[in-house]
């Protein structure tokens, strides 16, 4: 797990995938990504299964944010085609948690 002050990145759990799911369904968050069509919580499993045969390194990430004494999952973030020889990557980050988008959550150094 990473910690901030006010934000972690940690690994997903089979028991985020329904709020994949939640996420992913809403046409607005959908927007922007290479998704076109809503996902069924079976698709999302079968999404995680591969996921987890990726490199460690290549997994993607739930990321939180402090609220008051507890954690929030917001949404997530990974790195694709890392290439080491390169020092690049590709960045995949959704927001899924509609009502922090356009809030500035990092005024500091977090990560």
């Amino acid at each position: 797990m990473l910690f901030g002050k006010r934000i972690r990145l940690r690994a997903i759990e089979n028991d985020d995938l329904p709020l994949f799911v939640t996420w992913l369904n809403d046409p607005e968050v959908r927007q922007n990504l290479l998704l076109f069509q809503p996902l069924s919580l079976a698709q999302e499993e079968e999404w995680f299964k591969g996921t987890l045969q990726q490199p460690v390194e290549e997994q993607p990430l739930m990321i939180e944010i402090k609220i008051d004494e507890g954690w929030q999952a917001v949404g997530n973030v990974g790195l694709l085609k890392i290439r080491n020889i390169d020092q690049a990557a590709e960045i995949g980050i959704v927001i899924g948690e509609k009502k922090f988008w356009g809030r500035v959550m990092a005024r500091k150094r977090c990560v």
